[in-house]
């Protein structure tokens, strides 16, 4: 009797608290991967209502560029949008990509704290789509094609 009385107070000392820590920590888990798929269903609901438009700027666009090169729209666009938001102060938008567009563009990259190259490369062109949240003071590129 003695032998199963100490058996008992063994399990109830020893063993019960250390099966119930495992319990524990299942439960910690299981609490904290609900919070994880919780965060991951309003990021899937999120993206889900958003819709997606194909960007104007599917190219890069350099100095020079819009000179008998097939770029002139692409650069009217770029143009548009940089006279638009304050960057450019050109009367009409000419399709060539000169000093005053590199000008205008590095300006923009400075602002937004980007390598000031004064070319739209697939950096900038993510960030002016609106596919790249770069904590930037930009707003993403609106213009009809």
């Amino acid at each position: 009797m003695k032998k199963y009385i100490i058996s008992v107070l063994f399990l109830a000392f020893v063993i019960a608290p250390a099966l119930s820590y495992g319990a524990t920590i299942d439960a910690v888990a299981l609490a904290q991967l609900r919070a994880q798929i919780a965060v991951l269903q309003r990021q899937i609901n999120l993206l889900q209502s958003q819709t997606v438009s194909k960007c104007p700027l599917n190219k890069d666009l350099t100095y020079g560029a819009g000179n008998n090169d097939g770029l002139n729209a692409d650069v009217v666009l770029l143009q548009n949008w940089l006279r638009a938001s304050g960057y450019l102060n050109i009367s009409q938008s000419t399709g060539r990509f000169g000093t005053l567009t590199r000008s205008a563009i590095r300006n923009w990259q400075k602002d937004n704290n980007l390598s000031t190259t004064g070319n739209i490369g697939i950096e900038e062109r993510l960030i002016l789509c609106g596919a790249v949240d770069s904590n930037a003071t930009t707003t993403v590129f609106r213009i009809a094609q």
